[in-house]
């Protein structure tokens, strides 16, 4: 089963934690862009997965639709979403995403396969992250899984020597 969904905000990379002292202790906490951010993935998963806890193997598919600066907004231009092949990287953005899910799965671990992509946003659209999570769990029945179901054989053979 497919849950797809969209968070309508501007797509913030996890930050690395920050420390400060408090009475002389040092105390880790997570920016305030970072948390609010992750705030608003757990609001809309709760929306569209209320009392949900994902159990077993998860796939996710995470698009992220980054603000489209004003040089990508001329006649000449592609109306529809354009690669973003800048900072943030995709990898920070998906874990901010995935500690925004992280009270709807028992572990981000469940995680076994999570296709990314990143593109500014089309002329016409707001930025904000579109999530799709499968609980097919072990199913590979697409032709692009990647040889899912196979393993190498190492016996025997010339292994194309």
């Amino acid at each position: 089963m497919w849950y797809t969904f969209d968070v309508p905000a501007v797509p913030v990379a996890k930050a690395r934690p920050r420390a400060t002292t408090v009475g002389g202790k040092a105390r880790m906490y997570t920016p305030k862009t970072t948390a609010h951010f992750e705030a608003l993935v757990a609001e809309h998963a709760a929306m569209k997965l209320p009392g949900v806890q994902l159990q077993g193997p998860l796939e996710m598919k995470i698009i992220f639709y980054m603000p489209r600066p004003k040089r990508l907004y001329r006649k000449c231009d592609s109306a529809l979403p354009i690669p973003h092949t800048s900072r943030p990287d995709i990898d920070n953005l998906a874990k901010s995403v995935l500690d925004g899910l992280s009270r709807h799965m028992q572990d981000d671990a469940q995680v076994y396969r999570l296709a990314l992509a990143k593109y500014y946003a089309g002329k016409e659209q707001a930025p904000c992250v579109r999530i799709e999570i499968s609980t097919a769990g072990g199913r590979h029945d697409d032709k692009d899984s990647a040889g899912a179901g196979t393993v190498p054989s190492t016996k025997g053979g010339n292994n194309g020597a």
